[in-house]
C-alpha cells in the first residue's frame, strides 16, 4: 500500500489481502478506520501509518515485523490493547505516543523501546518489561498518568524491578543497581 494511500479519507474498514507485504508511510494516517488486521506476509509498515487514526480501537500485527516505526500508531485515540510479536527488537519513537485508551500492552521479545514510546498511554496501569529488554529510553513512558508499576520478566540482565520500579544495572561485572527515570 502506498504512502499517504488513504490518508485522511472516511474509509471504517478495510480487508489488506494475504499478499501484502508493504504499507507505506502515513498509508491509513488520520482515517476513520475502527480495527484493522495486518496480514502475517507484511513485513514493513512505515512511520505514521496509523497516526492520527482516533476511531481505531483494534489492530493486530504481523509476526514478521521486526520495528515498529515512528509514530506509527500515535494518537489513535481509541486504541485500548496491543499484542507486539515476538519478531519485534524496537519500539520507535512516539510509535504509540497519545494513545489514551492504551490500557494493555504485551511487547514480546522487545530489546529496545525508544524515546516517548509510549508517552501520553494515559490508561495504561502496568506493563512488563521482558527479559530481552536491553535500552529503555528515559522518557519512553512520559507522561502515562495511570501508570503505576512497571515490571522486569525475570532473567533480565539489565534491568530489575523491585515494586513496581526499575532499577537499571550499572554496567559492572557484578552488576549495582540504580533507579531509571520513567
Amino acid at each position: 500500500i502506498a504512502e499517504n494511500a488513504v490518508n485522511n479519507a472516511a474509509v471504517k474498514t478495510i480487508t489488506l489481502p494475504s499478499s501484502l507485504k508493504v504499507i507505506g508511510k502515513n498509508a491509513f494516517a488520520q482515517s476513520g478506520l475502527t480495527a484493522v488486521v495486518i496480514p502475517n506476509g507484511v513485513t514493513s509498515i512505515g512511520s505514521g501509518a496509523f497516526r492520527g487514526a482516533t476511531a481505531l480501537e483494534s489492530a493486530t500485527l504481523p509476526n514478521a515485523i521486526e520495528i515498529i516505526e515512528a509514530a506509527t500508531f500515535k494518537d489513535c485515540l481509541k486504541l485500548a490493547k496491543i499484542v507486539i510479536p515476538a519478531a519485534v527488537q524496537i519500539v520507535s519513537a512516539d510509535a504509540f505516543a497519545g494513545c489514551k485508551a492504551l490500557a494493555s500492552v504485551e511487547l514480546g521479545a522487545v530489546k529496545e523501546i525508544e524515546q516517548y514510546a509510549f508517552a501520553g498511554c494515559e490508561t495504561l496501569k502496568e506493563i512488563t518489561l521482558p527479559a530481552t529488554v536491553e535500552t529503555v529510553d528515559a522518557v519512553s513512558f512520559y507522561g502515562c498518568t495511570g501508570l503505576q508499576a512497571i515490571n522486569v520478566d525475570e532473567g533480565n540482565a539489565k534491568f530489575k524491578s523491585v515494586d513496581g520500579v526499575v532499577l537499571v544495572a550499572n554496567g559492572d561485572e557484578e552488576p549495582v543497581f540504580d533507579t531509571l527515570a520513567i
